[in-house]
């Protein structure tokens, strides 16, 4: 049976596909203004920040912190999938590894959390 999709993972989705966010690789976020980056995991952070205001990375860098995971339902703060995707002839097992080592755009993330939502999620 495949599960419906969790209202703050559609809000992440969407983020991901607006086109509003810059990528980067290898942190949450950097730089400030117009020239604020993002990585996969970071857009999440931002989406989350803008319903909770207080909220601070706190030292995070790489990987989503706990509140953040826990928001969104995800098994790992790296976002591991618990089977393997392949993605251009490549395996992977996490969505920092997309964004980080194999180039996936913010586009082609989203299709995959879309289609191995099931493979992400802790419900």
């Amino acid at each position: 049976m495949t599960k419906k999709i969790n209202k703050n993972v559609k809000k992440w989705i969407k983020a991901l596909r607006s086109g509003k966010y810059k990528q980067l690789t290898t942190r949450l976020a950097r730089g400030r203004g117009n020239d604020r980056a993002y990585c996969c995991l970071g857009v999440a952070g931002d989406i989350y920040k803008k319903e909770h205001p207080s909220f601070r990375y706190n030292g995070a860098a790489g990987y989503l912190p706990e509140r953040v995971r826990k928001w969104l339902k995800l098994k790992t703060a790296s976002g591991e999938l618990s089977k393997n995707v392949m993605f251009y002839n490549r395996r992977a097992v996490a969505l920092v590894q997309l964004n980080d080592n194999y180039g996936a755009s913010f586009e082609q993330i989203a299709d995959v959390i879309e289609n191995h939502y099931e493979a992400l999620i802790d419900e």
